[in-house]
């Protein structure tokens, strides 16, 4: 999966072209998203573990902490593979 670039006006139905005028010096390119495997427990249940999409850590714990609020995670999101 490829996030598009925000300043990609074009692709997002806007008849304007990469960059806009007041973004001097972007260049615009396509980010890989990337796989995060994130810890968490529900209550006092054990670990569990769940993947997530993002394209930083960042943005990884932020969708995970959206999408499961009532999930208490446990560190920060790590990436898929890399253990």
């Amino acid at each position: 999966m490829v996030a598009l670039c925000p300043y990609n006006l074009e692709a997002n139905g806007h008849k304007e072209t990469c960059p806009p005028p007041w973004h001097h010096g972007h260049t615009c390119t396509t980010m890989p998203m990337r796989r995060w495997t994130i810890r968490y427990r529900i209550g006092t249940s054990p670990y569990h573990s769940r993947i997530v999409e993002a394209l930083s850590q960042a943005d990884a714990n932020k969708i995970f902490d959206a999408e499961m609020p009532g999930a208490q995670r446990c560190g920060s999101a790590q990436p898929v593979g890399e253990r």
